[in-house]
């Protein structure tokens, strides 16, 4: 994960990004607490003071990682939010959104702001994710909102020793335990990982209220850059019978027309996988990074199960040696999406000179189904049994695909 933090224009500098907050870093961030007073007065006034700490990291930390003045930041929560109206009276533009100031919560946002999907340098929210029923879903549209490197922000209240049915503070449906910040909720949020190694189990509860003894954590994670997600990630052994499968699948389509009923029988057909999308564009590298990053959004969100984990790569149009692409990082699949019928006879070739199994929607063939027109959801079904099979299967349709491939491309040549 790429360390692009400066901490030039933070108030002090940041210890440790994903820790407990504790009264040795209350002392530590000090200087933020004093600021937000100066700024905010009237509204520091009615916190409680041992959870300022809270708004003081947050401000550091937005600080340090926003490129001002020119980041895009969005705060989650920003009724009486001391480091949002801070970082506003300093100048920045900070956008808010809170039920209590307009109605909306993040839910209402991200479906009424398609436009601002994958848009946001920071994302952040001060001890909010608590209070949420669908905290899945909240750390789901909270990385749809990032961009490529963008960083999400937030603190929450957290107890290590917590059970369900425990009692919690007013409001509270949880406390998060280590398990939850590590496995569910960065499960959720594809793409992103940890910008340091956490802590939070090292520390003890040091807050009480509501008849409960409990800390503050902090949860910072960077969202990769799109060029990067492939190298990123490790590459699982198809041997072993344990591990979790690898379905690489690239679209010549940055629209995705049929992945959406595809995802549906993959989370049917399996209980876990990584589903390794590479998608290709002819368009201008401005508008097809727009179109990947919003149809990234769209698939992330089809997805219901954290066990399937979603990987998009941004494949260059210029790529020359595509045999190589496809085996390298262990895309097994052609799925064509009915668009550039040239581009597509280059990859389609490729995917074939590499023994990758060809799928396609909204045309009429695809590997193990050959018929006038192909219903959806037979090409659907063939798909699933290409990504089933080991070693790949349909081989003996190839020649009568690229003949059908080469009339096709007859009309546009």
């Amino acid at each position: 994960m790429s360390q692009n933090r400066d901490d030039s224009l933070s108030i002090v500098s940041i210890p440790q990004y994903n820790t407990i907050l504790t009264d040795a870093i209350r002392k530590h961030f000090a200087p933020s607490i004093d600021l937000m007073f100066a700024i905010v007065p009237e509204m520091m006034s009615r916190k409680i003071a041992e959870a300022n700490i809270q708004q003081a990291f947050i401000l550091s930390t937005v600080l340090s990682v926003a490129k001002f003045p020119n980041a895009n930041v969005l705060c989650i929560g920003s009724f009486e939010d001391t480091a949002c109206e801070t970082l506003l009276a300093m100048g920045y533009r900070v956008e808010g959104l809170d039920p209590n100031v307009d109605g909306r919560d993040l839910s209402d946002f991200v479906a009424t702001n398609q436009d601002k999907l994958g848009t946001y340098d920071v994302v952040f929210s001060t001890s909010v994710i608590e209070h949420v029923p669908d905290d899945e879903a909240f750390a789901r549209d909270m990385n749809s909102l990032l961009r490529p490197s963008g960083y999400a922000v937030l603190t929450c209240d957290f107890c290590e020793s917590w059970k369900p049915g425990d009692r919690l503070p007013p409001t509270d449906e949880r406390f998060y335990r280590s398990s939850d910040l590590r496995k569910r909720l960065l499960g959720c949020m594809s793409g992103c990982a940890f910008v340091d190694e956490p802590d939070w189990e090292q520390h003890q509860p040091d807050f009480h209220y509501g008849g409960c003894d409990y800390s503050f954590a902090s949860f910072v994670v960077q969202k990769s850059p799109l060029t990067e997600l492939a190298r990123n990630t490790p590459k699982l052994a198809h041997s072993d019978d344990k591990a979790v499968p690898i379905l690489g699948t690239v679209c010549n389509d940055v629209h995705g027309h049929g992945i959406e009923g595809l995802l549906g029988r993959i989370q049917t057909e399996f209980q876990e996988c990584n589903l390794r999308v590479a998608f290709t564009s002819t368009d201008k590298p401005e508008v097809a990074t727009i179109k990947i990053r919003q149809l990234t959004n769209q698939l992330m969100k089809a997805i219901q199960k954290p066990s399937i984990q979603l990987e998009i790569i941004a494949i260059d149009n210029n790529t020359t040696d595509l045999v190589s692409f496809f085996q390298s990082n262990e895309l097994n699949l052609f799925f064509q999406t009915n668009v550039a019928f040239k581009e597509m006879y280059r990859w389609a070739s490729a995917a074939i000179q590499s023994q990758s199994p060809l799928a396609f929607h909204g045309t009429n063939c695809c590997d193990t189904v050959f018929q006038s027109p192909a219903p959806e959801s037979a090409v659907e079904e063939q798909t699933l049994q290409v990504l089933r099979s080991k070693p790949q299967q349909g081989i003996t349709l190839r020649p009568k695909m690229m003949a059908w491939l080469r009339a096709k491309l007859r009309r546009f040549i």
